[in-house]
């Protein structure tokens, strides 16, 4: 089973939408960050890098770091340039690019799915990133960024997201410097909201395809919450993580390659035989 339940989000105001909107905050180096904040002052991204609201001097692992990335969120909450939903609801994520589409459904997700072995990963995690995200994560008591998970196909789930998008308007539309359009719908019905966590309950794994370092940390603060709180559930806000999950036969795996711009006075033969000292090549 894939545990799963609707929630109560903080969104922007749909007029600010394309100025909060940005992309994944671990795309960004440091300066990029701080261009892309200039370009855009409202941007999501002064809370998913708080660093970049103090000099170089500061790192980016400072206390202080984290505590901005909670003064902005509830900043931006008092401005009223977040809204926050007034009930639980799923949320229909859709991007096309080059004119294919791919949709998913965008809910909070049980940690204990994670720890059993139901959310299957395929990369392992770096401790200086985990360690950032658990400290961003446990001084805002948010999820500012999604993790993106795939599963096999649902005909329900598939049915739900094509008849709301034929029946409402979406929530956002927009189309990002990339060309990649991105809406939103939302999917308040009842029925439709228990017909979703019902097929999610019958799918029985979920694959990580980005977000390796959100969803541990998510685990990790969660497990930090239960111990300090001896009346501990499973309920509570903090045993769950924001993920989008996207059926199988939506997406398109594509390559992910790196270049070797400088072999650093090694021969091609001799830079082959390190790499095989940590990787397996294929030849």
């Amino acid at each position: 089973m894939t545990r799963i339940k609707p929630f109560a989000s903080l969104r922007p105001r749909a007029e600010l939408v394309r100025k909060v909107a940005a992309l994944p905050y671990d795309v960004f180096t440091r300066k990029e960050a701080e261009d892309e904040i200039a370009n855009y002052p409202l941007s999501i991204l002064r809370i998913d890098r708080p660093e970049t609201n103090f000099d170089e001097s500061v790192s980016m692992y400072d206390d202080r770091v984290y505590a901005k990335a909670d003064e902005l969120l509830q900043e931006m909450v008092r401005r009223g340039e977040l809204l926050k939903e007034d009930k639980p609801c799923y949320y229909i994520y859709e991007l096309t690019m080059d004119g294919r589409t791919q949709t998913g459904i965008v809910g909070c997700v049980a940690v204990e799915e994670y720890t059993s072995g139901k959310i299957r990963r395929h990369e392992n995690t770096r401790e200086e990133k985990e360690q950032d995200r658990i400290r961003h994560i446990d001084a805002t008591a948010a999820h500012t960024g999604l993790v993106f998970l795939a599963h096999r196909s649902n005909t329900t789930v598939k049915k739900i997201m094509e008849k709301t998008k034929e029946s409402e308007e979406p929530l956002y539309d927009i189309r990002w410097h990339d060309g990649v359009r991105h809406r939103v719908f939302v999917v308040r019905d009842e029925k439709d909201i228990d017909n979703i966590s019902f097929a999610y309950a019958n799918i029985p794994d979920a694959y990580i395809a980005d977000g390796h370092h959100r969803c541990a940390a998510a685990v990790e603060v969660a497990r930090m919450r239960k111990e300090a709180n001896p009346r501990w559930s499973g309920k509570e806000e903090s045993n769950f993580f924001l993920a989008a999950l996207f059926d199988e036969k939506d997406l398109s795996i594509q390559a992910y390659n790196r270049v070797v711009r400088d072999l650093n006075w090694l021969t091609p033969t001799k830079l082959l035989a390190a790499m095989e000292k940590n990787a397996t090549l294929l030849r």
